[in-house]
């Protein structure tokens, strides 16, 4: 009895050290697997995206407030919510229209900061064009990135408020570079673009803005917004607060060091030094990264009026944020 006791009693022991070990090691992987983050970034050299990004790395922000985070950047939008809705990144910054829309379609996602600046978008036609004001428009073309997006909708922003719904052309190019080309080409009579697309072409004076979107649009608006996947919003509150920690370090850094981000302007998104200074103080951010509740519905209800999203589909506006990380 002594021996099969002791059998027991051995086996016993060993089998409560690897549960605990096997514990541990649970434990140690979800540790690991909550402290990873992927915090993305729509439109790699945009600078109203890269240079708070910029600013955490140079900065040493991520470490400062006790996360491990890394930077991801894409071309549009668009793959950067592809990539979110895989669950590829946790985090990523993108304008308010192309958040809105994405959740409508199915993106698990809740916006979490209001990063700023306001919508910077306008019509942009060749310098020596016949266009002269908003109504020249009236059955001519515009380029967009794709039909469907916010500056297609932008567009008919535009033409609905001039009386011309319906009059004008909108051309899905398929991206930025594409606009630009069909732009200068005199393919097209004008391009929906921002100004940070277009400063370079200012300064080689082939362009000019035809009209600003700003100037038709509610006072109260939402620009560029982070958002994040709710699953790890559920599973890792403390490392998003600190993500969102740093980033608003970083805008503040940007905003407050005018001689580095000029040369990270010129450097990273090749800007020469006139235009640099030029788009400097469009780097206005959001100070407290607070959710404009209002501005948010008026973006949910454009997006309705406009047929982006379906009314009978699209949630209160309540459901597409949380301030809990900016109270």
């Amino acid at each position: 009895m002594r021996v099969k006791r002791g059998h027991r009693e051995s086996f016993h022991g060993v089998l409560v050290s690897v549960i605990l070990v096997l514990l541990l090691q649970i434990a140690l992987v979800q540790t690991v697997y909550a402290a990873k983050v992927k915090v993305a970034t729509a439109l790699g050299r945009h600078p109203v995206f890269v240079m708070p990004m910029l600013a955490i790395e140079d900065n040493g922000l991520w470490k400062q407030v006790g996360v491990d985070a890394e930077w991801v950047s894409f071309r549009s939008g668009t793959s950067m919510n592809q990539a979110a809705a895989a669950g590829s990144i946790q985090l990523g910054v993108t304008d308010s229209t192309t958040v809105v829309r994405s959740i409508v379609r199915g993106l698990p996602a809740l916006i979490v900061y209001y990063m700023g600046p306001i919508a910077d978008w306008g019509v942009w036609v060749l310098t020596d064009s016949k266009l002269k004001k908003a109504s020249d428009l009236k059955n001519k073309s515009i380029t967009v990135t794709r039909l469907g997006s916010s500056p297609h909708a932008y567009s008919q922003l535009v033409a609905k408020a001039e009386g011309m719904a319906g009059a004008i052309k909108y051309v899905g190019t398929g991206g930025v570079r594409e606009d630009v080309a069909s732009l200068l080409s005199g393919a097209v009579a004008s391009s929906m673009l921002t100004i940070f697309v277009v400063a370079p072409l200012i300064d080689k004076g082939r362009v000019r803005r035809l009209l600003s979107v700003s100037d038709y649009l509610p006072k109260k608006w939402m620009g560029r917004v982070f958002y994040a996947r709710t699953d790890f919003l559920k599973r890792d509150p403390n490392s998003a607060r600190k993500v969102l920690k740093a980033i608003n370090r970083g805008t503040k850094f940007v905003m407050n060091n005018r001689d580095w981000t000029i040369e990270k302007m010129k450097s990273f998104s090749k800007y020469n030094q006139k235009v640099a200074e030029f788009l400097y103080p469009r780097l206005k951010y959001n100070k407290d990264g607070r959710i404009n509740k209002e501005g948010l519905a008026n973006v949910r209800d454009f997006l309705i009026k406009f047929n982006i999203i379906s009314e009978a589909k699209t949630p209160p506006v309540e459901k597409f944020y949380t301030d809990q990380f900016t109270r």
